[in-house]
């Protein structure tokens, strides 16, 4: 992996995060229509937002 890749890695990273954010906020609608606005493939959008994104957050029941 390259540098360039590193880059951009980090940066979908940082807009996967906040779109989590969102999906707790609004909903995954709303998430995914974040990613897609910053230009994030729509494949990789579903995938990310598909499971539980802050395993940290379970509650037990």
């Amino acid at each position: 992996m390259n540098t360039t890749d590193r880059r951009t890695d980090l940066t979908t990273t940082a807009l996967i995060t906040e779109a989590l954010k969102f999906q707790r906020a609004f909903g995954k609608e709303a998430a995914l229509a974040f990613l897609s606005m910053q230009g994030v493939d729509k494949a990789l959008a579903e995938r990310a937002l598909s499971g539980i994104y802050d395993k940290r957050q379970r509650v037990s029941l």
